[in-house]
């Protein structure tokens, strides 16, 4: 991938390629995972992917893009380019989140094979933000290594014998999610709770704003799960007590 450089002597033409092929693999990876077909955990996967995503969503901005921007120097056209290319991956690694989340599917190789990809391409990224950004320098020899890393992953998963297996549910829709699930969604609230307590007193208001904002879908992303989890939980026990009755 080739960024547009601080001096604005690289064509913009690559990333004018490269970025809509992020929307296109999300939507890729969110047909793949089923969204949109109306099943009844849709949205408890979807609340625990935006929780993942939104803590991803933080790390990257107290650590790539507030450090990039208290810099300074750059062209607005340079600094939306390489913002691009990281939330480019959130979005992928939010679908990518809502397959794995899914309620009673099986837990594929194909589909371990695709969230390797998508982690692999949000490393990638990553890495040339810091070092187009001059936040920290990544090795030339090791830059291409997660894109590498992506494309065999995306290529093995779709030649996997198990790929057909990743839309596919159980036939017990009542599965609870599975402590790897729980775990995740757990670590995740830790985790960004500790980089927005760290990154609030960095950079100025604009940097104050937008960790606000995190906060706040945050907080409300776990209320709604919370609430969700508890009703189901309720209406769980009452069918035990009227099939214990009855």
């Amino acid at each position: 991938l080739l960024l547009t450089s601080e001096e604005g002597s690289t064509s913009i033409l690559p990333d004018l390629l490269a970025l809509p092929a992020y929307i296109v693999l999300a939507i890729g990876v969110a047909g793949v995972a089923g969204v949109g077909r109306g099943e009844r955990d849709d949205v408890d996967a979807v609340l625990d992917a935006v929780i993942t995503a939104l803590t991803v969503l933080s790390v990257v901005w107290v650590f790539v893009v507030v450090p990039f921007l208290d810099r300074g120097g750059s062209s607005t056209t340079f600094e939306i380019l390489l913002v691009a290319y990281p939330v480019g991956s959130l979005l992928v690694l939010a679908m990518g989140a809502r397959l794995m989340f899914g309620k009673g599917r099986h837990t594929a190789p194909a589909m371990l094979l695709c969230l390797l990809a998508i982690f692999a391409l949000l490393v990638g990224d990553l890495a040339y933000a810091v070092t187009d950004g001059g936040v920290f320098e990544v090795p030339s020899s090791l830059q291409d290594v997660p894109y590498f890393l992506a494309l065999v992953g995306y290529a093995v998963a779709v030649l996997h014998p198990t790929m057909a297996q990743i839309g596919v549910r159980r036939p017990s829709d009542e599965m609870a999610p599975t402590r790897t699930r729980l775990l995740a969604v757990a670590l995740a609230l830790c985790v960004s709770n500790v980089v927005l307590f760290v990154g609030v007193g960095w950079g100025d208001a604009v940097n104050r704003v937008a960790l606000g904002v995190i906060t706040m879908l945050l907080v409300a992303a776990a209320v709604v799960r919370m609430t969700r989890a508890l009703r189901e939980h309720a209406a769980s026990q009452k069918r035990l007590a009227y099939q214990a009755t009855h």
